[in-house]
């Protein structure tokens, strides 16, 4: 079985203007790579939204951006991941946030209600998250150790000629 995986990893923290250029550059990499335009702006997208969220609410000290493409055999599937600091009350916000995208039926109708919602709130909407599930088409996970956060967005691709 042949597994080649293509990587990307960045340390943050880096100031705002950043995100852009990483977004232009993960979109000019990941276009090389991938045939289908589709799948290479949702994963533009998310590594943006994610990439932003550490940025803006990231807790002093290291961070990091991973974007990663897995082919085994068949199988490839796609992942972007940060890992930043998070405080205890940006902890319990982004918990409850994981909490209401895992009980949504319906991540179009969520990413919805996350939106007209938002107009509301001055900060940690959740809007990006939700946008990642419903626009991105992609499944969201985070995990907590003593004072980090790994939050992961990952897409499974359909390989040309296997449908």
């Amino acid at each position: 079985m042949t597994r080649t995986a293509t990587s990307l990893q960045l340390s943050l923290p880096s100031p705002p203007a950043v995100v852009r250029t990483t977004r232009q550059y993960i979109r000019a990499l990941y276009a090389e790579l991938l045939s289908d335009l589709d799948v290479v702006e949702r994963l533009t997208m998310a590594t943006e939204e994610l990439f932003e969220n550490v940025v803006k609410y990231g807790a002093p000290g290291e961070a990091s951006l991973n974007v990663e493409l897995r082919r085994e055999g068949g199988h490839s599937s796609l992942e972007v991941s940060t890992l930043n600091r998070v405080s205890v009350e940006a902890r319990a916000a982004l918990q409850a946030c994981f909490d209401e995208l895992s009980a949504a039926r319906d991540a179009t109708a969520h990413y919805d209600a996350v939106i007209s919602r938002s107009r509301r709130r001055t900060e940690g909407s959740g809007l990006g998250l939700a946008r990642i599930q419903a626009e991105g088409e992609m499944s969201l996970t985070c995990h907590f150790d003593a004072s980090s956060v790994v939050i992961a967005a990952r897409m499974e691709l359909i390989e040309e000629g296997s449908t």
